[in-house]
């Protein structure tokens, strides 16, 4: 995986954390409210995309599926990183990004082994 993709977990929690927060709020607020909806859906949708090329690129078995829950378990590791107590991001294994995305690519193509 190219550097960015590999520290988004760690941009996400340090430098691009307000950022990461406002597009949470973001989604948020357009399950509340139709017209934002729009607002967000083109940067999430385009992950699905980005990650099938990076495990293609990472010589990984990929596919839509494979592609699909990669992003949504990264997606989903976002909120635990930044929201909720310290001890949340331990109990999640965020406590080591790297580790985690290891763990997420092992269990997502263990044929590939880690």
């Amino acid at each position: 995986m190219n550097q960015y993709r590999r520290d988004r977990l760690r941009d996400a929690a340090g430098v691009g954390r307000g950022r990461v927060l406002a597009y949470l709020e973001l989604r948020a607020e357009a399950a509340r409210r139709p017209w934002p909806a729009e607002l967000p859906d083109p940067v999430g949708a385009c992950d699905f995309e980005v990650y099938a090329d990076l495990l293609s690129r990472a010589g990984l078995p990929g596919g839509p599926e494979r592609a699909r829950a990669l992003t949504l378990a990264l997606h989903g590791a976002i909120p635990h990183l930044l929201v909720g107590p310290p001890q949340t991001p331990a109990a999640a294994g965020l406590d080591d990004p790297d580790g985690f995305r290891r763990g997420v690519l092992a269990a997502l193509c263990p044929e590939a082994g880690s």
